[in-house]
């Protein structure tokens, strides 16, 4: 492989944009590749979100499905509570990497929707994990399980008020004017038969 050719790969691969006002000054830096960006989890809030919750979320239905009496229905909520959450998170992080969540429509992405759907991802955990909890009768396996689901619903809370949070500030904030120059005959509308 040539200098040129390396130089044209590294630069449709990263790209670096560089913002400086008056004061303040931010940098971003992005690894893409065309279709994905595998940089966003680690580089946003809510990727981190997602990747703690990937791993907390794993961890509470796989420690109940190793207990040997694993198949009463106490044990079986947090299993099926732990293994959607664990898919509906695959899909988010894969959606969000390959930019397909920016494409799909308003309604399934507004912030209603997705404080909806955490709030109901914090109390499924709540009650599965204390069901754990409860008929844990000594077993660290299961009181293992039940902390990841603790877990498991204190990160969906956090990014529950996070979300809460972003909404509120993006309302509060001033309409962003428009750039350029308009002129007030652009928006009046004449009719096709009348000559001024």
């Amino acid at each position: 492989m040539t200098s040129e050719e390396v130089r044209t790969t590294v630069r449709t691969t990263a790209t670096r944009t560089v913002v400086r006002e008056a004061v303040r000054e931010s940098r971003e830096y992005r690894v893409y590749c065309g279709c994905c960006d595998p940089m966003w989890l680690v580089t946003t809030v809510e990727g981190v979100f997602k990747l703690f919750q990937f791993f907390s979320t794993f961890l509470s239905f796989v420690l109940v499905t190793s207990f040997h009496d694993s198949n009463k229905p106490q044990y079986e909520f947090q299993t099926f509570v732990g293994t959607v959450a664990w898919i509906f998170i695959i899909m988010h992080i894969l959606l969000r990497i390959t930019h397909i969540y920016e494409k799909l429509p308003f309604v399934l992405i507004q912030p209603k929707v997705k404080l909806v759907c955490l709030l109901v991802a914090v109390v499924s955990f709540l009650l599965s994990a204390s069901v754990v909890l409860g008929f844990a009768f000594g077993y660290d396996l299961l009181k293992a399980a039940a902390a990841c689901g603790y877990i498991s619903m204190f990160l969906f809370l956090g990014e529950a008020i996070w979300v809460f949070v972003q909404t509120r500030r993006a309302a509060s904030e001033p309409s962003q004017p428009r750039g350029e120059d308009v002129k007030p005959d652009e928006f009046v509308e004449r009719p096709g038969n009348v000559n001024y």
